[in-house]
C-alpha cells in the first residue's frame, strides 16, 4: 500500500512540474537593479551594495554588505495554481558563522528569499515564508522567525559542503 502511495505522490509531482508555467522574477540587468528600491535594515549602520555581474551560468546579483543590513524587492502577482514551485540559484562566497539566527539578534542568513503572501489590509497581516542560505543550522530544518512565530524559515541549503558553489 505504501508503495502505491509513493507511486502516486510521486506522479503527481511529476505531472504539476510538467505543467507548471515559468515566472522569471528577476532579470538580474543593470536597468532592473535601478529601478529597485533598496530598504535598509532598522538599526542597521549601512546599507549591502548590490552589483549585477555575469559569467557562463548568465546574469547574477552580488550583495556585499559591511556592517550593513538591507533588502532588495519586487512585488509581483503570482498565481500558485500556474507556478507551484519556486527555484532559487544561490551562491555563498563567506558565510556568518558562530550566529545564533533563531534569535532576534543573530537572525541574519547569508543568503535570504522571502515568498509573502497578501492577507489583509495592512502589512502587519501578511505572511511569509522565508527561504535562508543558513551558515548554522542543518538542511532541512524549519523554524518560526524570531519576529512573527507564524512565519516559516525554512532552510532549503547551508554552507557545510556547498561554500562557492552554485546551488539551485
Amino acid at each position: 500500500m505504501l508503495k502505491i502511495f509513493y507511486i502516486f505522490i510521486t506522479s503527481l509531482i511529476f505531472l504539476c512540474s510538467v505543467h507548471a508555467e515559468t515566472v522569471k522574477v528577476f532579470e538580474f540587468t543593470e536597468k532592473e537593479l535601478s529601478a529597485l528600491e533598496i530598504r535598509k535594515v532598522r538599526g542597521a549602520d549601512n546599507k549591502t551594495s548590490y552589483t549585477v555581474g555575469s559569467n557562463e551560468n548568465g546574469n547574477y546579483l552580488k550583495a556585499v554588505a559591511d556592517n550593513a543590513a538591507s533588502g532588495l524587492g519586487k512585488e509581483i502577482k503570482i498565481d500558485l495554481n500556474k507556478t507551484p514551485f519556486i527555484n532559487i540559484t544561490w551562491k555563498i562566497e563567506k558565510d556568518l558563522s558562530g550566529i545564533k539566527e533563531n534569535s532576534k539578534k543573530g537572525h541574519d542568513y547569508a543568503a535570504r528569499v522571502f515568498a509573502i503572501k497578501k492577507t489583509g489590509a495592512t502589512p502587519l497581516s501578511n505572511r511569509a515564508i522565508n527561504y535562508v542560505f543558513s551558515s548554522n543550522s542543518e538542511v532541512g530544518e524549519n523554524r518560526p522567525s524570531p519576529y512573527t512565530k507564524k512565519d516559516p524559515n525554512i532552510i532549503p541549503k547551508n554552507t557545510t559542503n556547498t561554500f562557492k558553489l552554485y546551488i539551485k
